[in-house]
């Protein structure tokens, strides 16, 4: 089976969907977001907190586009965001990255 986007959701409010191939890197990095807001576009860097923590950085090798909770558009080149299991989360992004480059001729 081959993925072809990895979805940052947040319930009803976000689903930001990134195609592989705009992914130019992933990792576990823990981070604290105290005082911010849960959703923040900064320049170009789209955080996701959860509890005001991320601990999944996805960089990109392009902008991707999306809505923002209340309607707003967005555009960024790193999302950070919460996973339960960000371990396992990193290796699937990468898994999914990796698996195109090996597949083609």
């Amino acid at each position: 089976m081959s993925v072809d986007e990895v979805r940052v959701r947040y319930g009803v409010f976000l689903d930001v969907r990134v195609p592989v191939s705009a992914m130019a890197g992933v990792r576990a990095r823990s981070e604290d977001h105290s005082g911010r807001r849960g959703f923040d576009l900064d320049g170009q860097t789209f955080t996701v907190a959860l509890s005001w923590q991320t601990n999944v950085v996805l960089e990109l090798s392009r902008p991707v586009a999306f809505t923002r909770p209340l309607g707003r558009p967005g555009e960024a080149r790193v999302i950070k965001f919460y996973a339960d299991h960000p371990q396992a989360a990193v290796a699937a992004i990468h898994h999914a990255m990796v698996r195109p480059r090996e597949s083609s001729p």
